[in-house]
């Protein structure tokens, strides 16, 4: 049986989904930023509006995270990369709930 995966790219002020990734690969540098291209482009949908560059992007510290290709991606578009502290969920608490409730 294959696992899905799903990235999630969550607004921080509206809490609302900008962008998201089905895959059934483990996470990756390249399902992190076709999740975050999502998040940027205009969906086109009256239902759904988040669109837009994020002037800071929080994640924690998986290697789909912290890979040089996504450091990149952050550098051309001007995203300020912010990693949460590790060991300490806390700094992960929307993404984590949103988790909790789809149930992964």
């Amino acid at each position: 049986m294959i696992r899905p995966w799903l990235t999630i790219i969550l607004d921080d002020y509206s809490r609302a989904i900008a962008g998201y990734y089905l895959s059934s690969h483990a996470p990756s540098a390249i399902q992190t930023s076709l999740s975050l291209h999502q998040a940027i482009w205009n969906k086109n949908r009256s239902d759904w509006q988040v669109c837009g560059i994020p002037e800071k992007f929080y994640t924690d510290h998986g290697s789909d995270f912290t890979s040089n290709y996504l450091e990149q991606v952050a550098v051309d578009l001007k995203i300020h990369l912010i990693f949460s502290s590790v060991g300490v969920p806390r700094g992960r608490g929307k993404i984590e709930l949103l988790t909790k409730m789809i149930g992964l």
